[in-house]
């Protein structure tokens, strides 16, 4: 009789998948799986991982101290203290019986981002640092987005037009019987094409980001008029769409592909994203399902019908948009008009 194989083995011995973690990669293992709890009782898997080399942990500053001991210090998000604490501190007793270790977790509420590690080895202290970050960085792989590149293309031309549309589209009565509602449109004084979307966690995730993207200002497109003209869905059914979006026109659509290209290319190098195609989808987002839970809903996020909006205004004319600045900023966060930049990068 065939015997019963768990998923959790279920793992390619030949390629396993690996994890980045800074400049190292480590391979993931099927045979063992480390769960770890949050303070809300949520559950985190940890797969096991190849650790061989702790001895000669580079990057980190392991010093003896007075007693003996030796100590490093990890940079984390206080976002991920619960995960690397877990329910009733387990996950973090767990963790410093395996490597023999005592772990010192700021308290709660605190802005810092360093934990400490102790042990009675430099071998135990590296190990423990290693499986550390090997949490936390499968566990950002997952967690939401913190900040976005974007170039806003704000203007008193484009909130008429933006006005226009959404006019347009809303005389229409049928519009919400197919699910389009004023709530789903975009503020127009938020209006931008999308560049990258990252996870920044750390402080020095956010300064490394910045100087990347202040390096960017002689990349500059030789043209910087585009036309926001015609309209396309995310997802394959216009029946169920999601997002819906204007095309981006220019006389010469290189130059400002090659700039975002770019510009993800470098946060790529800096493994601050993965870049999941070979070119960036140049867009400016008009409707967006998830407003609508934004703007108070208590509903799951919803599908709309575009299929009549698309009949009636598929070549709708934006018209021309000036790009003049490229920002870095928080995910979420206005200031009453545009998203609060962490860095502002002017095209000259």
């Amino acid at each position: 009789m065939a015997a019963a194989v768990d998923s959790q083995f279920d793992v390619d011995v030949v390629q396993p998948p690996l994890l980045r973690v800074g400049k190292r990669m480590y391979r993931q293992a099927g045979s063992a799986a480390l769960s770890f709890q949050d303070d809300g009782g949520e559950d985190y898997d940890h797969v096991a991982v190849d650790e061989a080399g702790d001895e000669e942990y580079e990057g980190l500053d392991i010093v003896v101290l007075d007693d003996g001991q030796y100590q490093a210090t990890v940079t984390i998000a206080p976002t991920f203290y619960p995960l690397i604490i877990g329910r009733k501190g387990q996950a973090k007793a767990r963790l410093e019986s395996d490597t023999r270790t005592s772990i010192l977790v700021p308290r709660r509420g605190s802005k810092s981002e360093s934990v400490t590690v102790r042990g009675k080895t430099r071998a135990a202290v590296a190990s423990c640092c290693t499986r550390l970050e090997l949490l936390v960085s499968s566990a950002s792989e997952t967690s939401r987005p913190t900040h976005f590149v974007s170039i806003p293309l704000v203007s008193p031309r484009t909130e008429r037009a933006i006005a226009a549309f959404r006019d347009a589209v809303l005389a229409d009565e049928r519009c919400a019987q197919e699910g389009i509602t004023p709530e789903l449109f975009c503020n127009p004084r938020q209006l931008h094409l999308t560049v990258a979307v990252l996870r920044l966690n750390t402080t020095a995730q956010v300064k490394t980001a910045c100087r990347i993207l202040e390096g960017c200002v002689c990349m500059c497109p030789p043209t910087r008029t585009l036309r926001m003209q015609g309209l396309e869905y995310m997802n394959d059914d216009p029946s169920e769409v999601d997002v819906l979006y204007s095309k981006v026109r220019l006389e010469d659509p290189t130059g400002l592909q090659r700039l975002a290209d770019s510009i993800v290319d470098l946060f790529a190098e800096a493994n601050l994203l993965e870049r999941e195609t070979d070119h960036v989808k140049l867009h400016v987002t008009l409707l967006n399902s998830k407003w609508l839970k934004a703007s108070g809903s208590t509903q799951r996020r919803h599908k709309f019908d575009a299929r009549r909006l698309l009949a009636k205004h598929s070549d709708f004319d934006f018209g021309e948009c000036q790009m003049d600045t490229i920002h870095l900023s928080k995910m979420q966060s206005t200031g009453g008009t545009y998203y609060v930049p962490e860095t502002i990068v002017h095209l000259a």
